[in-house]
């Protein structure tokens, strides 16, 4: 596995999926990593009514993470 995709087990992050996921109609969406593997990631993100769905995504329909930064750091 990814040491990279390994890192960001239990950080917010916004990932883009075209492929993998289309999640109310976005393919972009924020969320937090619950775990991941070799092959796929579990995040938690909000729906429209604010009720916590979890999802696996495959890590080969990821295309891009973009991770928040803590600012008081």
């Amino acid at each position: 596995m990814s040491k990279l995709i390994e890192e960001l087990v239990g950080r917010d992050c916004k990932i883009s999926s075209e492929k993998g996921i289309n999640f109310a109609g976005k393919t972009e969406f924020e969320c937090h990593v619950m775990d991941c593997d070799e092959e796929w990631l579990k995040i938690s993100l909000k729906d429209k009514k604010n009720q916590e769905i979890v999802k696996m995504i495959r890590v080969e329909d990821v295309d891009e993470i973009e991770v928040k930064v803590d600012q008081s750091l």
